[in-house]
């Protein structure tokens, strides 16, 4: 639909409280327009919008804030890797204005009164909007956990996490979940290494299968709704071809990395790196739309925790580079800026019945605007997240120069402005969309 087709020229309209122009992704694509905000939502699309406050950017790109799914802010129990305000203001950094943090924290997020509060922490300390996850074992119940905003079942131990139990009794607690979003770790535990690996290339080989057997298991369930955590195997995608109701996700870290990105224990991350061949799958079923979600699965540890490959915790951050990366990727023309949109932003959101994720009329006006001739190298010292450091340092990104948060400026000419505006997503959900 063309803009002018919506709008008149120049048209005042209910008194929008700010009109933001420039290059805006609506359609599928880039084109000249405004959008008018009040009240925290986007009221008007058009050209030439007016408004009280009045911005252009020019040639810049508008595209919606983008939701991460996956993330570990480490609070509470490990606030020294990263907590609250800190992965917040990392991910604003890096374009993501709504975030979902998992539940293997200390003591983890298992019950009705943690859970509680941990959203009052988050509530406190949080700079963007935030959802939060609760654990789910074989034991549980749905009153349990009721006020989670989502489930996470880790089928295979990871960091700080719990195994679910027997498997026999997946599919009877998929079924009970059915009304939230349930997440699971696929990595089967028969199949994970109980020796502590001392090589990457240990790393990598003992949980290949793990992750092969556990989607194997789960695509029986197909006929449930749940979604698979960071899916790194390409046999996996083949797996996953018709998947029913599930859904999945894939990494930056997966999609860019692989065995030969670096051998220490920086790179120790469960599932491990793959290789050169298999990493390259991955991107170019990315590329061809089969990968629907993206999400960083930020998980950060400090570097001095990460010195020693058989003792290093598993686990890096990405919450603040994933989509910038993939921004120059666009630039560059190696990925259409719609697959980053779709899979980093739209579908996401949509998956937890969000009106976020689109520049669209009645969505909350959730905008990251970029400069695709500004490219800046990725620092460790000047990364935001607590844990100071990032697997893509010395790549190159392009950063948002300004964040809105329904309608909150957040960031500007990349410097963290922002006040603690950031809401429980309780309170923004409306109805049930499709990815």
């Amino acid at each position: 639909m063309k803009l002018n087709r919506m709008v008149k020229s120049r048209e005042r309209f209910s008194n929008p409280e700010m009109v933001i122009s420039g290059r805006i992704f609506y359609g599928n694509k880039l084109v000249s327009g405004s959008i008018a905000i009040a009240n925290e939502r986007i009221i008007r699309i058009g050209k030439n919008l007016k408004g009280d406050l009045n911005l252009d950017f020019g040639d810049r790109i508008i595209l919606p804030g983008f939701t991460d799914m996956h993330v570990h802010f480490r609070e509470p129990g490990m606030e020294h890797k990263e907590n609250f305000e800190t992965g917040s203001r990392a991910g604003l950094r890096g374009g993501i204005t709504t975030y979902f943090d998992m539940p293997n924290t200390k003591p983890p997020a298992d019950s009705f009164r943690r859970i509680k509060e941990k959203i009052e922490i988050a509530g406190k300390r949080s700079y963007s909007d935030f959802g939060i996850y609760g654990l789910v074992s074989e034991t549980t119940e749905p009153e349990n956990i009721s006020n989670a905003d989502a489930c996470k079942i880790f089928m295979g131990a990871s960091t700080a996490s719990e195994e679910f139990g027997d498997y026999r009794n997946l599919r009877e607690t998929l079924r009970k979940f059915q009304d939230k979003v349930i997440a699971v770790h696929p990595e089967h535990k028969d199949f994970i290494r109980k020796t502590a690996s001392r090589t990457l290339m240990e790393h990598y080989l003992a949980r290949k299968d793990a992750e092969i057997e556990a989607v194997k298991l789960m695509v029986n369930y197909k006929d449930l709704k749940f979604h698979l955590c960071h899916i790194s195997v390409p046999e996996c995608l083949d797996l996953l071809a018709e998947p029913g109701r599930i859904t999945f996700e894939t990494t930056p870290h997966h999609l860019l990395l692989n065995l030969k990105s670096g051998s220490g224990a920086r790179y120790k991350v469960n599932p491990p790196l793959r290789t050169e061949e298999e990493q390259g799958k991955i991107y170019r079923a990315f590329l061809d739309g089969k990968v629907k979600i993206l999400a960083s699965d930020h998980a950060p540890h400090l570097l001095e925790e990460k010195e020693n490959f058989e003792t290093a915790p598993s686990g890096m951050p990405g919450i603040e580079t994933m989509i910038p990366l993939l921004i120059l990727l666009a630039k560059r023309g190696e990925i259409p800026i719609e697959r980053v949109v779709k899979t980093g932003a739209t579908a996401p959101a949509a998956l937890f019945s969000l009106k976020k994720g689109e520049i669209k009329e009645g969505y909350y006006a959730d905008l990251t605007v970029w400069d695709p001739t500004d490219i800046r190298e990725i620092k460790d010292k000047e990364v935001w997240s607590k844990c100071g450091w990032s697997p893509f340092s010395g790549w190159s990104a392009v950063f948002p120069s300004h964040v809105y948060l329904r309608g909150s400026l957040m960031v500007e000419d990349y410097e963290f402005v922002g006040g603690r505006v950031g809401r429980h997503v309780g309170g923004l959900q409306e109805g049930k969309a499709k990815i």
